[in-house]
């Protein structure tokens, strides 16, 4: 498993989750998702409403959790 970049070091491990930023970074980031994943359905790509992840970065509010991806 590779090492987590300092700034999501903190972060507890199922809450992070990572997305392209559309925000400031316009980059592939870690973000916390904003309540416990409900397992499976978004960690693997399944649409599931009603969650989202704020980049660690530049704080941009992703949605569009088809393209998450989980550490």
């Amino acid at each position: 498993m590779r090492k987590l970049p300092d700034y999501a070091a903190n972060v507890p491990f199922y809450l992070l989750v990572s997305i392209q930023c559309r925000g400031a970074c316009r980059a592939r980031r870690w973000a916390k998702l904003v309540a416990a994943p409900p397992g499976v359905p978004v960690r693997t790509g399944l649409p599931h409403p009603g969650y989202v992840a704020h980049c660690l970065q530049c704080g941009y509010v992703a949605t569009d959790n088809e393209a998450w991806v989980s550490p």
